[in-house]
């Protein structure tokens, strides 16, 4: 580990040369992970012209993308995790290297695209576990909540970024030039974590011999937090609450009131609202982070409940404010609880079951958000839906675990180097 005083201001962050190869390495993966179902969605729908297309090749890529996240956990506590994320991003950038290639050649057929889409999915979503554990390798805990908010701006800033960069050069250049770019963007963050020096190893305890012995392992360090399980079980219901709603009934409700691209113009004021919360992170250090962090996820019903009521677009842009601003401080507050009370050893398993635990009710949101909308009314699915978030968080605030737990660092073995 870089030895940095714990008193150090978070300024001084951005001299540790690791630490800048891995903001640069998050905010490109990011970017990378952005770009890409907007640019081969875009470019299956331009060679095919058809949608159920572009359902099957971004149905692959989805489905691969959740089978790997478990794996990726096990694969960055065993390996060094600078290798890893330098191999996947490599891996995933020669992927989209050779769709392009394929694109260029009309060799792109829809199986062919399929394939290549859920392997990059596989090899990006692999890559996560590792970005996330390699934190506490990097930087005292004295720092983990400045640390991760500075991380956090950068990956807030890659979101914006690669989502621009995708439409702008898909629409000006063609699907070709817009994969050849997310090629080059993924190359970028296997480079940024390539220049990472120190963080070689995770200090894997050598219990977990085999995969399986591996993912039990995880699961057993997962399970005897409590605080952890509340949270994953809260995220689970209100992400496919918010998918469902904010995806699916968001904009046509926003196109038929205010017109077509208002839509867009809200998705970036909640990207600001979550720039703003990231700053805001960087300058506090509450002794009960996750309390805090949980408890203003109250705030991501409002943009329902502002959909649900009268056509009022101040309203509207006020509550995807501050509903980024919320997300952003839960974030931020969850990975220093994690880093701060995980064993470093078990820390990427426990990001991969936390991935897996919060995001797995989300395809079950977006398939129900429509048909409930018609059976009951869109403005009574809005309603119901920011009344589930408001229950199922103050519940999990209301938690003693979740309460109780401090951001002061527990004993944990040492990460061998």
């Amino acid at each position: 580990m870089i030895r940095l005083d714990g008193n150090t201001e978070f300024a001084n962050l951005w001299r540790l040369s690791a630490f800048r190869a891995l903001a640069g390495g998050r905010a490109a993966l990011q970017g990378a992970n952005t770009m890409a179902p907007i640019v081969l969605s875009l470019t299956i729908f331009e060679l095919t012209r058809s949608v159920a297309d572009v359902a099957v090749v971004m149905g692959a890529r989805a489905a691969a993308s959740v089978l790997t996240v478990l794996l990726g956990g096990v694969v960055a506590d065993r390996l060094p995790r600078r290798l890893v994320l330098l191999g996947t991003n490599l891996g995933a950038g020669a992927v989209h290297a050779a769709l392009t290639v394929c694109v260029l050649a009309d060799w792109a057929g829809t199986s062919i695209l399929a394939l290549l889409s859920a392997l990059n999915g596989m090899l990006a979503t692999a890559a996560l576990p590792a970005a996330a554990a390699l934190v506490p390798q990097i930087v005292p805990a004295a720092v983990f909540q400045q640390a991760n908010a500075l991380l956090r701006l950068g990956v807030n800033i890659g979101t914006l970024g690669g989502a621009a960069a995708a439409g702008v050069i898909v629409s000006a250049a063609g699907p070709e030039w817009g994969i050849g770019l997310n090629a080059a963007v993924f190359l970028l963050a296997g480079g940024c974590f390539g220049a990472l020096e120190h963080p070689a190893h995770s200090g894997r305890s050598g219990t977990d011999s085999t995969v399986l012995a591996g993912l039990r392992e995880g699961w057993t360090e997962f399970a005897s937090h409590a605080w952890a399980g509340v949270v994953v079980a809260q995220l689970f219901v209100t992400n496919a609450v918010v998918a469902g709603t904010m995806q699916v009934l968001g904009p046509p409700i926003a196109r038929d009131a205010f017109g077509g691209a208002v839509w867009g113009l809200l998705v970036a004021v909640y990207a600001a609202g979550a720039l703003a919360g990231g700053i805001i992170a960087v300058r506090i250090r509450p002794r009960h982070g996750l309390r805090v962090g949980v408890a203003v996820c109250l705030l991501r019903a409002l943009p329902m409940l502002a959909l649900a009521g009268p056509a009022d677009l101040v309203v509207l842009v006020v509550a995807m404010f501050l509903c980024g601003i919320a997300v952003e401080q839960f974030t931020i507050a969850w990975d220093v609880a994690l880093q701060t009370h995980i064993p470093n050893e078990r820390l990427a398993r426990v990001y991969s079951y936390d991935t897996l635990g919060s995001h797995a009710g989300i395809p079950l949101g977006v398939i129900s958000a429509g048909p409930l909308a018609v059976h009951l009314g869109t403005a009574v699915t809005l309603i119901s839906g920011a009344g589930l978030v408001l229950i199922s968080t103050s519940l999990a605030s209301c938690a003693p675990s979740v309460r109780r737990l401090t951001t002061r660092r527990t004993q944990r073995p040492d990460c061998h180097q």
